[in-house]
């Protein structure tokens, strides 16, 4: 019986192993370019070639290199949100296995439209945040871990990472003067806790003007000293 048990054990850690590394088997449908390989538990309609086309647009702004395919898979069943994003929370817009896989999950989603799905929960402005918003900024964050290293990522101000994902995933420079302004009205978007980095994108911003992303990464600065310049 002991024995039994043993091997169903490494029997289902095997099988969620290999789902981790390779999860193509719960998404069947697939839909790619050069760099990307779009995947989805749900038929994927050609409307995808313009998110996928946006997403490299936005990707043009990175200063790391681009080196795909990266896998993206479309959740469309939160269960495979919330186990391969390993969170008990799908509160989030998508993640990126930057240390196994490299695959990148992705919230519920309308490709036709370019959005994903936000739960009840969200509360701000989905505009500025389609569908290759979220797909740029993941990729991001799997440039940022092959370009640094794993042990630098690990070191890496999350404030950093995340601000420059943004810069990269919002596909165009940042309104300076609105953020600004809702930073010194003290805006509920300007707090990282309500789900959205617009108080790091905006540090980013601003030293991306004098530095390069990798100078920031050696020696990384108070980013409130940035901001309090920025009132």
């Amino acid at each position: 019986m002991f024995k039994l048990g043993i091997t169903l054990a490494v029997l289902v850690a095997s099988v969620l192993f290999t789902l981790t590394i390779w999860p193509d088997l719960l998404f069947f449908y697939d839909f790619r370019d050069e760099n990307i390989i779009l995947r989805s538990d749900e038929p994927i309609p050609p409307e995808a070639i313009n998110v996928l086309k946006d997403v490299e647009r936005r990707l043009e702004r990175s200063a790391l290199p681009l080196d795909g395919p990266y896998k993206v898979y479309i959740c469309n069943k939160t269960w495979k949100l919330s186990f391969f994003g390993r969170r008990t929370s799908t509160n989030f817009g998508g993640v990126s296995d930057v240390y196994l896989s490299r695959n990148i999950y992705i919230r519920p989603a309308d490709i036709r439209r370019n959005s994903v799905l936000p739960p009840a929960s969200w509360r701000f402005s989905m505009a500025d945040r389609p569908l290759s918003y979220f797909i740029a900024h993941e990729i991001t964050h799997i440039q940022q871990v092959e370009f640094i290293g794993v042990l630098r990522y690990l070191q890496t101000p999350a404030w950093l990472l995340e601000g420059y994902a943004d810069h990269i995933g919002k596909g165009k420079n940042l309104d300076i003067g609105d953020s600004r302004k809702a930073l010194q009205d003290g805006a509920p978007e300007m707090d990282p806790k309500n789900g959205l980095y617009t108080r790091y994108q905006l540090a980013v911003e601003l030293l991306l003007r004098e530095k390069s992303f990798m100078e920031l990464v050696e020696d990384p600065p108070d980013p409130e000293s940035v901001l309090r310049l920025a009132k």
